[in-house]
């Protein structure tokens, strides 16, 4: 504001009654230094009436206090934007970690399924079932165990069968000879 350039404002005071050029001044001789929040004109704009934060500070060497301010709607306006930011990338950061994690569970629970169907078909007696995974992880190794298991069951109840058989042909061998000699 030109109009105050060059003039003594001491006795200045904001629309609270707030002397903050002599709070200025006052924070900076006893303290050396200071934040003095006040209203003021949001620049160029007399209609406009917005908090501002001021620093202050004693240079003793020529006996000055520099002092510079900060529009707190322009700090809000920052932090709002930087708050809508970091939103954003939550969001998309959560929506990118439930698209990995569905394709993980996807890729782990199809073969787990497979796995589950296949130990049904083989409890069901269905004892030439199988199941196509290929792969060096978990499910991979699990598939291979019930395919092993698979074919391990069935040679077994193929081996029964035979015995079965045989030892009928043997029963009837009996049986005749039995007939035969009764």
């Amino acid at each position: 504001n030109q109009a105050i350039v060059g003039k003594n404002q001491m006795a200045y005071a904001d629309r609270n009654g707030k002397h903050l050029f002599r709070e200025i001044v006052e924070q900076a001789v006893t303290k050396g230094e200071g934040f003095t929040d006040y209203d003021w004109q949001y620049y160029d704009d007399a209609e406009r009436i917005v908090n501002k934060l001021s620093y202050g500070k004693l240079y003793e060497d020529w006996g000055w206090i520099p002092a510079t301010g900060v529009y707190t709607v322009d700090i809000d306006a920052i932090i709002g934007s930087l708050y809508r930011s970091i939103v954003m990338v939550m969001i998309g950061g959560g929506l990118a970690l439930a698209v990995i994690v569905f394709l993980i569970a996807h890729f782990i629970s199809k073969p787990v399924r497979q796995c589950a169907r296949l130990a049904e078909e083989l409890a069901a007696g269905k004892l030439s079932a199988t199941v196509a995974i290929h792969g060096r992880d978990e499910t991979g190794s699990l598939a291979e165990s019930m395919r092993l298991m698979s074919g391990k069951l069935s040679s077994i109840m193929s081996d029964i069968t035979d015995n079965a058989r045989r030892l009928a042909d043997s029963a009837e061998e009996i049986n005749a000879t039995a007939m035969r000699l009764a």
